[in-house]
């Protein structure tokens, strides 16, 4: 037994110390791709953005987090969980802000699970609304994936995310194991408990589509005012692309291999070095902007989890 747990505990040490490593790499990778750049050119295209563009796409980022919220309601409103909108609300946003600001042991996954205990009479309905949140959202990002293959074509991705996918081949590869291995049981038990109210996910989906694409009109905007000359449907095609590669354990909730693909792929798109470099830059402070809220619940949401005993 103390082999076993041995074992786990040097993976885990692996696993984040290959996150921590991708993380590192990934960002000075970034950096050096920026460093070739016209230093007068990106202060001339950053102060010719209007500051109520700035805002407007901030509140589209924060709306998106709302929805993002919701989408999560819905499950739980189906399975007669004892909370309200609002605080369903603070929960998410307490996440969200552990997975931005806080170290990677801090997941917002986990800050959910902690403080959802407090209204689910039943672990599997707590857990398993949070698994279910996230399948539905990969499900909605996966129905964007014609995309990316329609705006770069499959030759043209391969080429140009290279370097991604040999960093990520082997860790790929270990994920799906752990997921078939630990989490599928898990997967399997939150889909049963939610058999009986397909209507909760069919809702959920529609509201995490939306959720996806929210955000992504925000960063058209952004992309628009830096003098980028994309459409729409190009930056979902990018952010489809961006969203697996930040969701693989490679980084620390995808910093840096986020930057990297923004510049990459906005530059096959016609963009300069520059343009590419602030639109990555600005869109990633905004985006974690809008999730500070979530700092004045964490602790409420951690600290108050209920004692008492959840049922299996």
């Amino acid at each position: 037994m103390e082999s076993k747990s041995f074992s786990s505990s040097r993976k885990k040490a692996l696993s984040s110390f290959l996150r921590l490593a991708g993380t590192i790499l990934s960002t000075v990778l970034f950096f050096a791709l920026i460093s070739r750049q016209n230093w007068g050119v990106v202060y001339e295209k950053t102060s010719s953005i209007s500051l109520l563009v700035v805002f407007f796409v901030f509140a589209i980022y924060g709306l998106g987090q709302i929805l993002n919220a919701f989408r999560w309601f819905i499950l739980l409103y189906a399975q007669q969980v004892d909370i309200s909108f609002v605080e369903s609300l603070k929960i998410v946003f307490a996440g969200i802000f552990a997975s931005n600001f806080l170290p990677s042991t801090i997941g917002g996954d986990t800050v959910r699970a902690v403080a959802i205990m407090r209204f689910a009479d039943k672990k599997i309905i707590a857990i398993g609304s949070i698994i279910l949140d996230r399948i539905i959202n990969m499900a909605a990002m996966i129905s964007l994936l014609p995309l990316p293959i329609h705006v770069f074509g499959l030759s043209a991705l391969s080429k140009g995310l290279s370097f991604q996918m040999s960093m990520t081949s082997w860790l790929l590869l270990e994920k799906l194991k752990g997921f078939f291995r630990h989490l599928f049981p898990r997967v399997v038990a939150a889909l049963d408990a939610w058999r009986a109210k397909p209507w909760a996910l069919v809702h959920a989906y529609v509201v995490g589509f939306v959720s996806n694409l929210l955000p992504m009109l925000g960063t058209f905007l952004l992309a628009r005012s830096v003098g980028i000359g994309v459409s729409y449907y190009q930056v979902v095609a990018v952010q489809t692309i961006t969203y697996f590669f930040s969701v693989l354990p490679i980084s620390i909730n995808g910093y840096g291999v986020r930057e990297v693909l923004y510049t990459t792929l906005y530059t096959q798109l016609g963009a300069t070095l520059e343009q590419a470099s602030i639109l990555a830059l600005l869109s990633r402070l905004l985006t974690m902007l809008a999730t500070t809220p979530g700092a004045f619940w964490l602790s409420r949401s951690v600290l108050r989890a209920s004692s008492r005993k959840i049922e299996l």
